[in-house]
């Protein structure tokens, strides 16, 4: 009897400890696990960020490629009207010149004034049209950044729609008075009266000063999306290397989460190799 009793005591006590121990690395497989989960779980939050970091690049690339097609018309654009603007100018101070000394017969009011106020006219009138294609930001605005180009930009707008407004009612006067003043000689249509040229003299200075208003705020506008681009390709940059960063911290936790589940399931096969043998002994 003692002996047989002393033997269960001590498988008892074999089991007993092996229970402990089995519970114990039950507990840290249980640990792993819950460790792993969050490793997974970082590593998708990680992605998540990424891709969002990704598609702000993407959304950077298209402004920048939007402000870009402005960006290289723009220059084309301000070139030619101060071309036009500086070529009436010298073209008239010239006549102007030339109106008060002895050559002065061979120029008149219509010559002074007419031909520069019709062709600015025509000019401001096409350049206004231009301006509202160019200078619609309304889709990327609160990107802009606030500096002084971009202050004027804001107070030249203003002032381009109160120009606008005055050009418009001017340019129509003068087109309906040139109706009054118009005759028919041999079925040719002409404006006679000295009345009409001189009146242009004040309209052919404050076309100038329109279309020295044009200049000015597609200046100021191109410098803005200059701004703006250099901006965007600096964030552009900024998160790159956020997303280089980003990269090689879920790639740490998914080797972490890889080990970890290999832990596991290292002790699940051993936990399933003790059942088993635990199983054949009992039979036995």
């Amino acid at each position: 009897m003692r002996p047989s009793f002393l033997r269960l005591l001590r498988l008892g006590l074999l089991q007993d400890l092996t229970q402990k121990r089995l519970k114990f690395i039950l507990n840290i497989a249980i640990f792993l696990s819950v460790f792993a989960i969050v490793s997974t779980l970082i590593s998708i939050s990680i992605e998540r960020k990424i891709n969002l970091n990704q598609k702000k690049i993407s959304e950077n690339n298209l402004l920048i490629d939007i402000a870009s097609l402005s960006i290289e018309s723009l220059p084309r654009n301000i070139n030619s009207l101060t071309t036009i603007i500086n070529d009436s100018k010298k073209n008239n101070e010239i006549m102007f010149f030339l109106y008060f000394t002895e050559s002065g017969i061979i120029f008149n009011e219509r010559d002074l004034y007419f031909l520069g106020t019709a062709r600015l006219a025509n000019l401001i009138e096409d350049n206004y049209e231009k301006i509202n294609m160019f200078s619609d930001i309304s889709s990327f605005e609160t990107d802009i950044e606030i500096n002084d180009d971009y202050k004027n930009y804001l107070k030249l707008r203003e002032e381009i729609k109160d120009d606008k407004k005055k050009f418009t009612e001017v340019y129509e006067k003068i087109k309906q008075d040139a109706k009054k003043f118009t005759i028919d000689q041999n079925g040719i249509q002409v404006i006679e009266g000295d009345e009409f040229y001189k009146g242009l003299k004040e309209h052919y200075y404050q076309f100038l000063k329109f279309a020295d208003n044009q200049i000015d705020i597609q200046i100021d506008f191109l410098n803005v999306l200059r701004s703006l681009t250099d901006k965007k390709k600096n964030q552009n940059i900024d998160i790159r290397k956020d997303i280089s960063n980003l990269s090689k911290s879920i790639s740490k936790y998914i080797l972490i989460a890889f080990f970890l589940q290999l832990i596991i399931f290292i002790i699940v096969q051993l936990f399933e190799v003790y059942t088993t043998k635990k199983e054949i002994d009992e039979k036995r």
